[in-house]
């Protein structure tokens, strides 16, 4: 009866031990998955929706404040022109980011291949706007030209460039993981020497996947 007990107590030990590294070995797999470039096994991993909401509730509330001053431009107020930030705002951050954050848009990431041009364009429509958010560009700008290809090239290059404010690499920069619930699981890092985080949901009792991502808009 004894080793019955034994056995069961060091089963559910084990249990618990996996219950609490799942998160750990999923982040595992999907760096391994970045490296091999495997877009498919990464977009199983991602809760779509929620990611989209995510991503919406950060870049809105911003864009709109910034969209509110150009609404109160004189030059506007003078030629009778009405623009409506919240309209506007909501219309460029949906499409932007409902046709972004997709598996095709995970596809294009990982390996350059865009399945359509409407991929490419709302994939710089996003950059756009994130930049914006950033305050690496006017959102005047993207309103008036965001088709441009001198724009198209400023966004580019502000995006890509590293972050001017970014400490030193260290091992204190390096990415970091932690649970911030039962069932939350967030990994830090940094993009450029931006500061990012992923956050992960629990699904089921092991399994988890990517429901959220905050943006460095005060970086």
């Amino acid at each position: 009866m004894k080793k019955v007990l034994s056995l069961l107590i060091i089963l559910a030990l084990i249990v618990v031990a996996w219950v609490f590294a799942s998160p750990y070995w999923a982040v595992y797999q999907l760096k391994k998955a970045y490296d091999a470039q495997q877009a498919d096994t990464i977009s199983a991993a991602i809760e779509f929706t929620q990611l989209q909401q995510s991503i919406k509730s950060q870049l809105t509330p911003v864009l709109i404040e910034k969209a509110s001053h150009i609404a109160k431009s004189p030059i506007l107020q003078m030629l009778n022109i009405e623009l409506n930030p919240n309209d506007l705002v909501n219309k460029m951050v949906n499409q932007a980011v409902d046709n972004t954050v997709t598996p095709e848009g995970v596809q294009y990431a990982l390996t350059g291949q865009a399945t359509s041009e409407l991929l490419k364009t709302n994939v710089k429509l996003l950059g756009g706007l994130v930049a914006v958010a950033m305050d690496k560009i006017d959102i005047k700008d993207l309103i008036l030209a965001r088709n441009s290809a001198e724009l198209n090239q400023k966004i580019k290059q502000q995006l890509q460039s590293p972050n001017p404010n970014a400490p030193t690499a260290t091992s204190q920069t390096r990415p970091t993981t932690h649970y911030c619930g039962v069932n939350c699981f967030e990994v830090s890092g940094q993009l450029r020497g931006y500061p990012l985080t992923l956050r992960l949901q629990r699904q089921g009792l092991i399994h988890w996947k990517i429901v959220g991502v905050t943006l460095p808009l005060n970086a």
